[in-house]
């Protein structure tokens, strides 16, 4: 294969996040020379590293509508009904007498459960057709980057040859490797030290068979099959999730907090095993039988991760685990890579027609809303086997996504440089309330054991939830963008204030918590999660 000499954009790393770029970048400026490096071979084999993924809004958003890959995701991956959260009863160890919040039929936007080596062999063969160049088993030497309007220059082996290219842009996607990021020494460590491991057995697991779990009803219909959603399993310190993929495998995986659940405990399969034996019993009753069958195992400790800067002026960029990443919970690994590849492409686009790079707005713009959602989960894992407290906190955490990141994203504002220029502050604002939040959660969860044993939730009882999904990708009809941003946040500070009150008359010194100061009305949008959670 012919190596040119100069290329417009040099992709370093041929997985999810790399992939998306190159066709983002040539779905809106064809004549771009594109060109993807990537170490592995490919098409690469399904049992490798990437052993399933579990879209949330903004990321199926971008995969689907942006990226025009409805079709692929239709035909070759699996449609998802929701996240289901099912909390272990702490009394038995076991799932009868579970809690359980899930959706039972599903909202206006559709997610999807990916095999992400079929995804990313299928991208690879997409790119190419539209036009880029990408070299698979390649060997990365080194990276000069540049200053000024100098082009930077790469060295890489490739079949047997080596080669030195020069490029107008360079974005690092080499994943958790972070080859940029590493060789200009921008990584940033965070406090949340949490390990996981996860693998894919070839075996679809029937959550429905395990028991009748809490109920076999919602509201007097019958559950959906909870094969169908991404099922997450709760307890004290962790979650388990169990994801369904067109192949007919299952990916499965621990997710924990070591100051409950050391690494050591699941880091082989014999172990994981029978940590799930304890705190899982029905999910490792159903594994256990297939154990011929498991396709991969994978561990990572201390797996989140910042960086001091992901965009330059100097046209280079980080994207996807190659960047920051903090938590897999909640699925958002995608919705970041849509984040960082739209504020990337949106650079390119301003270089080539020769406008004013604004590369250190996107990047603080950029780092504010990823580590920004770092209070979720540091050191909150120990909710996880409130459910008291936790669908509350899931319940606000859901609602700041969709009326704030999700609505901002499918209406693409957030790289509109006019519109955030008067709202950053707006965005710094909902940090400081998001920690405040968070913080009276922990708080709460202290003071109140884990008292629900058993009950059905349905998201639908939520009124707020369908309006938020259903006009994301729709016309604000009149309404101006800033008009609908800040009736968001008059939501959240409402949904705010009828959880501090509900904790507060529960016990009595949150009162005196510092949410108080910024709480707006309490509105009625959560009586029946208090009386489903028996609060």
């Amino acid at each position: 294969m012919a190596v040119q000499k100069y290329y417009d954009l040099v992709i370093i790393g041929g997985g999810l996040s790399g992939l998306t770029l190159a066709l983002q970048v040539k779905r809106v400026r064809p004549e771009t020379q594109v060109l993807v490096l990537e170490r592995g071979s490919h098409p690469a084999p399904e049992a490798s590293f990437k052993v399933g993924e579990s879209t949330a809004e903004v990321g199926s958003y971008y995969l689907s509508e942006m990226l025009g890959l409805s079709d692929h995701l239709q035909t070759a991956q699996l449609p998802k009904l929701g996240t289901r959260f099912i909390f272990n009863n702490a009394k038995t160890d076991e799932l009868v007498g579970s809690f359980e919040f899930a959706l039972n039929s599903p909202l206006s936007n559709l997610n999807y459960h990916l095999n992400r080596r079929s995804l990313e062999n299928f991208l690879a063969q997409e790119i190419q057709t539209l036009g880029c160049q990408f070299l698979d088993a390649c060997k990365l030497l080194d990276v000069d980057l540049e200053k000024g309007t100098k082009s930077h220059t790469i060295w890489f082996d490739y079949g047997d040859n080596l080669y030195d290219i020069r490029c107008r842009w360079v974005v690092d996607a080499s994943g958790r490797p972070g080859i940029l990021r590493n060789q200009l020494k921008l990584t940033q460590s965070v406090g949340h030290s949490n390990h996981a491991v996860w693998f894919r057995i070839g075996e679809s697991i029937d959550v429905d068979s395990w028991s009748r779990l809490a109920s076999d009803q919602s509201d007097g219909e019958p559950i959906a099959t909870r094969t169908k959603s991404t099922v997450l399993l709760m307890g004290k310190g962790y979650w388990v999730w169990l994801i369904p993929l067109a192949c007919g495998a299952t990916s499965v995986g621990i997710v924990a907090d070591p100051q409950y659940h050391t690494y050591k405990k699941i880091y082989r399969w014999e172990r994981a095993l029978e940590w799930l034996k304890h705190h899982e019993p029905d999910c490792a009753a159903a594994l256990e039988p297939h154990q011929d069958q498991i396709l991969d195992f994978i561990t990572i400790t201390q797996y989140a991760h910042s960086s001091e800067q992901v965009f330059s002026n100097n046209r280079w960029a980080l994207t996807g685990d190659a960047g920051i990443f903090l938590d897999p919970f909640y699925s958002f690994g995608i919705d970041s890579i849509g984040l960082s590849n739209s504020f990337i492409t949106e650079l390119i686009l301003h270089d080539f027609a020769k406008k004013r790079l604004r590369a250190p707005i996107f990047d603080r713009l950029f780092r504010t809303l990823l580590n920004g959602t770092l209070p979720i989960y540091e050191g909150r894992y120990g909710l996880f086997g409130n459910p008291g407290v936790m669908v509350l906190k899931i319940i606000w955490d859901q609602t700041v996504y969709w009326s704030f990141i999700a609505f901002l994203f499918y209406h693409r504002q957030l790289w509109n440089l006019d519109f955030f220029s008067k709202n950053i502050s707006i965005l710094e604002t909902v940090n400081s309330f998001q920690l405040r939040m968070q913080d009276f959660f922990t708080e709460w969860a202290k003071a109140e054991s884990a008292s629900v044993s058993g009950g059905y939730l349905d998201q639908s009882v939520i009124g707020y939830f369908s309006q938020l999904t259903q006009w994301q990708n729709q016309p604000l009809e009149g309404k101006t963008y800033q008009t609908q941003l800040n009736q968001n946040i008059a939501l959240l500070t409402s949904v705010a204030a009828e959880i501090w009150e509900r904790g507060s008359r529960r016990h009595p010194h949150l009162k005196n918590h510092s949410l108080a100061k910024i709480v707006g009305t309490p509105e009625q949008n959560l009586a029946p999660v208090f009386q489903a959670l028996h609060l």
